[in-house]
């Protein structure tokens, strides 16, 4: 119809090509010395593609069941070279030095790099209603531009010194990042239609599109679109002391210092100057800088750590330890508030809504178009349409107070020599955030309870023909205003129980058990801020939320292992990983608070016959039975 061909959509052929090259080269130098040199090449790409209709809706333009052509590419290489000199020297001293350099590179190639368009299908929940299962076609919305390249050199240096019943370590690690993350979603433009006879009519329901900054700031703006490109480093210094205080007891002491020098993302005085024309602020400054850094980058973690043999056998050992610890940054989402200062990107919605509220004019839906470089810049036709006027930014920012993530984790366990040959352990971990990624976001108001729903919160006003809603915003000069903050409620424990036995003819076998919980705040699945926002179930409000199972949390879990040495040299090892299942929640398909996002909303469980209103009263007694089934 449109001249496209988007492709089948039975079952697609997934090609999966993988390359990978070692090389190590290792020299003795003098009498102590050893030198390594390595060399990695890993070069794969993968077709992906999705078969989800339910992953869309008409105000969520993405996913659906794709046709072939919709897929994207993602191909992935890695070069890596690593140079380690270890050198013994005065009869106490060991000095370890290692250089590498790293070359990442994930970039995703659209198989039609088209505008993408979903429409509904025939699955409703009424013959009236709309619907809840979509067909895709065109470019996959996520990868109209998206590429991410980093480069990481490295140099650390540790010096081993042993004084007595003394092993003290002693070093430091510097780090070079240059990272460039373009991620433009949107940028070719993505339609919906309510149904197959409204896309042969050419009659969508919904437009969206992407455009740079300068479209809407022709000083500050940026032409390019969203790219974080920047270079920063980061440095550590750490020391440890390993003491043998006795025959059977040694004890660890350690501290490590971390500094991260990221710069700071651009100011956009537009949103800081923005006007408050909804909410308690009405009337002030809007306030919100998208050029604080993190601040506090020097992160301080001392650690400590001890094993004790009561007796000279070591038949029984006491192990444990407790110090807070932090892994490199998590730099993509870091990412998310230098390319979302409403500088780099803004995006024109077009769904016959009044922009800017009451008052404002028609965004009604413009003129189809299946031509990339023909996607319309405004809404509807004529003047009392909505034009560039109409589009504004997401924007993401630093809090003030902002950290890096760190965790506090305490552990102790138990290794105990048993009959039979039976070699027993037993574990107990403990974590907590001390600094956690979360978000919220500060543009959007709080305003009045749903009736009955327990007075659910609302955050604006809900449609009655449709599953999206009008969130209720601070300011007119951005939609969603997410603020990166800290988190200490995050938690995780686990108990572990493992038996070991080696057998005299090379045979070994383990079985373990490990019984866990973890809770957190937000369940991040995506790099994506808005993403993670968006799909991370609301238990509670924006300002408080309820700390509740994590989508990581993994109650049980079985593993079994056993390994024989068979003739010419062949071992025969086999594995068995058994869990049970993760956590999850009945949520509605449409926007039951009015934040603008469907589908993160948990159902409202009601009471009794007289706390819901069925269509069909004589229903109740099926509900009643499914809800007192269902455990909670």
């Amino acid at each position: 119809t449109y001249g496209f061909d988007p492709g089948s959509f039975g079952r697609p052929t997934i090609p999966n090509p993988d390359m990978n090259f070692f090389a190590k080269l290792s020299a003795q130098l003098g009498a102590s010395s050893q030198l390594e040199l390595s060399f990695n090449r890993q070069k794969s790409n993968q077709f992906i593609t999705a078969h989800n209709p339910t992953g869309s809706s008409l105000t969520n333009i993405r996913d659906g069941y794709q046709f072939d052509n919709t897929g994207y590419d993602n191909s992935s290489t890695t070069n890596g070279m690593r140079l380690r000199l270890n050198t013994p020297f005065a009869s106490r001293f060991t000095n370890e030095l290692i250089v590498s350099y790293n070359y990442f590179s994930d970039v995703r190639d659209m198989r039609a790099p088209r505008p993408i368009v979903v429409v509904g299908g025939d699955r409703r929940a009424t013959p009236t209603s709309v619907p809840t299962a979509f067909l895709s076609m065109g470019g996959e919305v996520f990868s109209h531009d998206n590429l991410l390249n980093q480069k990481i050199l490295e140099i650390a240096n540790n010096l081993t010194v042993a004084l007595g019943s003394h092993v003290l370590t002693l070093g430091g690690r510097v780090e070079r990042f240059s990272f460039l993350n373009r991620f433009w979603p949107a940028k070719l433009g993505a339609w919906s239609f309510v149904d197959t006879t409204a896309h042969f009519a050419g009659t969508p329901s919904r437009y969206e599109i992407a455009l740079p900054g300068v479209a809407i700031d022709s000083i500050r703006g940026r032409t390019d679109g969203p790219i974080a490109d920047f270079l920063f480093s980061q440095y550590g210094l750490y020391g440890q002391d390993q003491i043998h205080a006795t025959r059977n007891l040694s004890l660890t002491f350690g501290v490590r210092l971390d500094f991260t020098g990221l710069p700071s993302p651009a100011y956009n005085s537009r949103i800081d100057s923005a006007a408050v024309t909804v909410g308690p602020n009405i009337g002030q400054l809007f306030g919100v800088r998208t050029d604080t850094k993190i601040t506090n980058a020097l992160l301080i973690s001392p650690r400590f750590g001890f094993n004790f043999a009561p007796n000279g056998d070591r038949s029984i050992v006491l192990r444990g330890g407790i110090g807070i610890f932090s892994g490199r940054t998590p730099y993509v989402w870091a990412s998310n508030a230098y390319t979302n200062t409403g500088l780099e990107q803004v995006r024109l919605i077009c769904d016959g809504a009044l922009a800017g509220g009451a008052g404002g004019v028609l965004d009604t839906v413009p003129t189809f178009s299946f031509d990339p470089a023909n996607q319309p810049t405004r809404c509807g036709a004529g003047s009392s349409t909505a034009g560039l006027t109409a589009a504004v930014p997401s924007v993401v920012f630093f809090d003030k107070d902002f950290r890096l993530p760190q965790n506090l984790r305490a552990s102790i366990g138990l290794d105990r020599r048993l009959p039979w040959g039976l070699l027993g352990s037993f574990d107990l971990l403990y974590s907590r955030a001390i600094n956690q990624f979360l978000l919220e976001d500060v543009n959007l108001v709080e305003g009045g309870t749903s009736v009955g729903e327990g007075s659910r919160r609302l955050y604006g006003a809900l449609s009655g023909t449709s599953s999206g809603s009008t969130p209720r915003r601070a300011t007119v000069a951005a939609r969603d205003v997410l603020r990166q903050f800290n988190s200490n409620r995050d938690y995780s424990y686990s108990m572990t129980a493992q038996l070991n036995k080696r057998f005299s003819n090379s045979m070994e076998f383990s079985a373990g058990y490990t019984f866990s919980h973890a809770y957190d705040l937000i369940s991040a699945t995506s790099d994506i801020s808005n993403s993670t926002l968006r799909f991370s179930i609301l238990d509670g409000t924006f300002a408080d939320r309820r700390l509740r199972p994590s989508l990581w949390d993994i109650p049980h879990s079985v593993r079994f292992s056993g390994a024989v040495d068979l003739p010419y040299g062949v071992r025969f090892s086999l594995f068995y990983t058994g869990t049970s299942g993760r956590p999850y929640a009945w949520t509605s398909a449409s926007d039951l608070n009015g934040d603008g996002f469907a589908g993160n909303d948990l159902i409202y469980v009601p009471l009794n016959a007289q706390d819901i209103s069925l269509s069909n009263p004589a229903q109740w007694a099926t509900l009643d039975n499914f809800i007192k089934n269902e455990p909670c």
